[in-house]
């Protein structure tokens, strides 16, 4: 198979400065208050992946207030739709249960963030609660990439309120090292000679980035296929219903492929796609994610074989990029998949469950991570790291990346912290599939949906059903999210939204 570079790069070195300060200034700071809240969104379209059905989750907000040592503060926010069946696949759960192990992640985060009180850089902050939770994580029994999201989201507010601090974009203050990122110690130590400043410094992010289509495991193929289940089962909401009407309104030219881990049916699905695809958007870019669905490496190389060895998937096998995430997290890392990146890069996406789990992946042949801010902004910006470690070592044979993936990221700050993150890192594409499987801002007011549109008019429009986001010809723009703050020109209202509230931290673990 054909393997082409997608990704930008960092540019030049720059010289812009974080206003309110020389850049290389570093707020040191503490958590003053930190609230959560949560609003149910439903899903217009099941979105099936792995094994999992997904029909509705809540999404979550933090709102979180710092206080530097001149006693100076600002408040941020984030944002995280809480998926039930990806951060722990445990089928012996229920989706409410799932969604109440996804609430105590925060409300322990929380906890551990209320208890410091230190003033330290926003990086050392992130990863001092990231050590604490370990233990109360195995505790509660909790597996690490579950642990991990509450201290993702309320980095993401911290972010927000440190650029707020200094009265600059997210851009400005990353590339300025304003969250005090410094690998040399502890996390991320193996890039304790790397140039950090520097680094830094040659990030720009870009005024627009394509859209990679979901294709899920349920989703119509033809038009006709949508049909098929009946009025009942159609949306009828003025959007795209199948893989076919989506490209006629959308005009995307990358796909990402959802595949079940099983390569005869698997095989039979991915030429229908191939043959959409030919007829419909013939310059198309695929890449594969097989959600821990494949038993073992001979399971993987069996799927390539049979995509290699079919003559109706010619093209489309040209056109595929990586394959994301085939094997079950708890043997990834420990498995030697050369023998598949030989054939096709392999990226971790479940895996990546702890700040050195790319250099595990690294060694067993991998050559990719996904980014997703879910996972951890700073962690995403140390894997970009990496990447430009290894591949300035490698020559000619520089073959490591990131890649910027979707968890179903809503219209409003959750979409838009994630898109400001990967296209800092050098993401040419990334995967987007809120605006597919919800749509929009279901049950959200008109009044905050008005703000939004408002505040970003290049990236969302209204549609039959409210606000949605704006893509033309396969592509999103970006620069309305360059405002003050970490992508938060404007704020959802959390006067509306039900405070999220898990089990008491204070609990004893279940026995």
């Amino acid at each position: 198979m054909r393997v082409r570079a997608e990704h930008r790069g960092p540019a030049r070195l720059g010289s812009d400065r974080v206003r309110g300060g020389p850049a290389g200034i570093v707020p040191r700071i503490r958590i003053r208050e930190i609230d959560l809240f949560e609003r149910p969104v439903d899903f217009r379209m099941p979105f099936r992946f792995g094994a999992a059905v997904v029909h509705r989750a809540s999404q979550a907000f933090v709102r979180l207030r710092i206080e530097d040592t001149a006693g100076r503060s600002a408040i941020g926010h984030g944002a995280e739709l809480l998926v039930p069946y990806w951060f722990d696949k445990d089928p012996g759960r229920s989706p409410a249960e799932h969604g109440e192990r996804l609430r105590q992640s925060l409300v322990l985060a929380t906890a551990v963030a209320r208890d410091g009180t230190d003033c330290t850089p926003a990086f050392a902050l992130s990863r001092a609660w990231r050590e604490a939770l370990r233990r109360p994580a195995r505790e509660h029994a909790l597996p690490p990439l579950l642990a991990g999201l509450g201290p993702a989201l309320l980095e993401r507010a911290l972010l927000d309120a440190v650029c707020r601090l200094l009265d600059a974009p997210f851009e400005r203050a990353l590339r300025a090292n304003a969250f005090g990122l410094d690998f040399a110690q502890g996390a991320f130590a193996d890039l304790r000679a790397l140039d950090i400043g520097r680094f830094l410094a040659r990030l720009r992010g870009s005024s627009e980035i394509a859209v990679r289509h979901t294709v899920g495991l349920a989703d119509p193929i033809r038009r006709e296929d949508a049909a098929d289940g009946g009025a009942d089962a159609m949306v009828d909401d003025g959007l795209p219903e199948s893989l076919e009407e989506a490209i006629e309104v959308w005009r995307p030219r990358y796909f990402k492929v959802k595949v079940a881990g099983a390569s005869r049916s698997d095989a039979t699905r991915l030429i229908e796609i191939a043959a959409l695809l030919d007829e419909a958007a013939p310059d198309s870019v695929v890449t594969l994610d097989g959600n821990e669905s494949f038993a073992d490496v001979d399971a993987a190389l069996a799927l390539v074989a049979s995509v290699e060895d079919e003559p109706r998937l010619a093209r489309f096998a040209e056109r595929i990029l990586y394959f994301e995430q085939p094997l079950p997290r708890a043997r990834a890392l420990e498995t030697d998949v050369r023998l598949l990146a030989a054939r096709l890069p392999v990226v971790i996406d479940e895996s990546d469950d702890d700040d050195d789990a790319f250099l595990a992946a690294r060694a067993a042949g991998y050559a990719g991570v996904s980014i997703k801010a879910c996972k951890g902004v700073l962690r995403a910006v140390g894997n970009a790291a990496r990447c430009a470690v290894w591949n300035a070592e490698a020559g000619r044979d520089a073959r490591w990346f990131v890649s910027a993936e979707d968890l179903t990221t809503q219209v409003g700050l959750g979409v838009q912290q994630d898109l400001a993150m990967a296209t800092m890192l050098g993401c040419a594409h990334a995967e987007r599939n809120g605006h597919w499987y919800v749509g929009g801002m279901p049950g959200v007011s008109e009044a905050e949906q008005c703000r939004f549109a408002a505040a970003h008019p290049d990236l969302y429009e209204f549609g039959p059903a409210g606000i949605r986001l704006r893509i033309v010809e396969g592509r999103i723009s970006l620069a309305s999210l360059g405002g003050v703050g970490f992508a938060t020109s404007a704020l959802p209202d959390l006067a509306s939204m039900a405070l999220l509230r898990g089990p008491d931290p204070s609990d004893p673990p279940p026995r």
